[in-house]
């Protein structure tokens, strides 16, 4: 299970602004940081006429995570258009209710979320770099240790003056997913919709 609390990973959206864990040099007893920074309130149309809904299928992600999911529910949080897909089946973890879920969003990007993706993309120990995805693409490190990275689970694609992330529920992860699937998931996820982005 991931090693941060919840309220740690629903940050990213809560605060109306990216939420980037500090994953470039951390170690195991270092705090989290949260980078944040104001937003602003219109960012125009969507990319698809259904926001980050319409960037993949229903059908699409359960063949992508391999558990039924209930259909995509849309919404704002602050700048952010936002999508959720919730599993059908209930949380693995007896100490979390909600559901695994996968989340989009596309938020405007400012020339601080930008810095900081570049940073988190120069730590290539802890993040991994993708390529041909958007302008740029990078898989983030949940939780970075002196030994690399046991949990990579969001996925930040950057194209123009926007970025999609890539979430999941990762405290409520099905039991019987193996060892770097999530990793597997977001990355698969973003190479799905990212194109529509």
């Amino acid at each position: 299970m991931h090693p941060f609390p919840p309220t740690v990973v629903r940050a990213t959206l809560a605060t109306v602004a990216l939420a980037l864990l500090a994953a470039a040099g951390c170690t195991d007893d270092s705090a989290v940081s949260v980078v944040t920074d104001s937003r602003p309130t219109d960012t125009g149309a969507p990319p698809t006429s259904e926001g980050a809904c319409g960037l993949i299928t229903t059908a699409e992600l359960t063949a992508i995570v391999g558990k039924p999911l209930a259909d995509g529910e849309s919404g704002t949080e602050g700048a952010a258009d936002t999508c959720r897909w919730e599993a059908t089946e209930p949380s693995a973890n007896p100490d979390i209710d909600e559901p695994f879920f996968v989340l989009l969003a596309i938020l405007p990007l400012t020339a601080t979320d930008q810095a900081t993706l570049e940073e988190l993309a120069a730590d290539t120990e802890h993040n991994l770099v993708l390529e041909g995805l958007g302008d740029s693409a990078l898989v983030q490190c949940a939780f970075s240790s002196t030994d690399g990275c046991p949990w990579r689970d969001k996925v930040f694609v950057t194209k123009g003056d926007q970025y999609l992330m890539v979430d999941v529920g990762n405290f409520s992860t099905p039991d019987d997913f193996d060892d770097g699937e999530i990793e597997q998931i977001v990355i698969a996820v973003a190479e799905t919709a990212a194109p529509a982005f």
